[in-house]
């Protein structure tokens, strides 16, 4: 999602003085246009463990680490959100004093009643079913339902559909499409067993009463977020530290800075800019 994060850098970033690092994992995002992942995969992470992202985070920081920065904020958006947990729980916060929360995927949205507790049982036990050969990594339910209006058109080798979801982020800002896919991907047991991984680990954190982070960090979400339940995202960020700020906003979309009313995203940026300023990361 960085890639179409223009304004996003330099409302908050370039015009404050920083430099910002971008760090694509492996098989994702730039890997794509390289031909090196089926790119109906694009959201695969193909161990089922972002503990494997350790390396590259590791790397990334030695690089900045470098410059000798008197400040720098980890930023993270969606499933970014538990891989960064997930690095912060197991090698600590030392390098960061501050990080900015962009609706984390903190807790997988599984309807309600008897639904809820079905699809809770199977992802829980998503590891169990690997190891007795029910399901890999590779697996995924189905092809999301593509519009009948669409015609679908034949990129790497694969037939796909353009997304309206996608597509309607046109209108606002430029970003270069062959980094982000314009259509569905796929949901795979990879991905949905590296984000519950890391939701149990934060889940010990909160059972021994311990913090994640002692840095203050904001979380900003949407009552409209038409990906995650807010109720669940703001509930369970409690758990990553005492130095919490969390935004609630109403109208905005999942990504609270890609909405589609301008009005919205220049609100989201300005409460991110205030929360910083009262940090004294201006």
């Amino acid at each position: 999602d960085c890639f179409m994060h223009p304004h996003v850098i330099q409302t908050l970033f370039f015009d404050r003085g920083y430099d910002v690092f971008i760090l694509n994992y492996r098989m994702d995002g730039a890997c794509r246009k390289m031909g090196w992942v089926d790119p109906l995969m694009n959201s695969h992470c193909k161990s089922g463990d972002f503990d494997v992202y350790f390396n590259e985070i590791g790397k990334a920081i030695d690089i900045m680490k470098e410059a000798k920065y008197p400040i720098t904020l980890g930023y993270a958006h969606s499933t970014g959100g538990p891989i960064l947990l997930d690095y912060l729980m197991e090698k600590g916060d030392s390098f960061f004093d501050g990080f900015i929360f962009n609706s984390p995927f903190m807790d997988v949205p599984t309807g309600e009643g008897i639904l809820e507790t079905v699809a809770d049982l199977g992802i829980d036990n998503l590891g169990f079913c690997k190891g007795i050969g029910a399901l890999d990594n590779d697996w995924y339910p189905s092809d999301a339902v593509q519009p009948e209006t669409i015609e679908p058109i034949t990129y790497m080798g694969e037939s796909i559909v353009m997304s309206n979801w996608s597509m309607k982020l046109f209108s606002q800002y430029y970003f270069p499409f062959h980094n982000r896919p314009m259509y569905t991907v796929r949901y795979t047991v990879g991905f949905f067993d590296g984000v519950n991984r890391v939701h149990k680990k934060v889940k010990k954190i909160r059972d021994k009463k311990w913090a994640i982070t002692s840095k203050p960090f904001v979380v900003i979400s949407s009552r409209s977020d038409d990906t995650l339940d807010i109720n669940d995202t703001m509930s369970q960020v409690d758990w990553i530290g005492p130095g919490r700020c969390e935004i609630e906003l109403k109208d905005n979309a999942h990504d609270v800075f890609l909405s589609q009313e301008e009005k919205d995203n220049k609100m989201a940026l300005d409460s991110v800019v205030n929360w910083m300023k009262a940090q004294q990361f201006d």
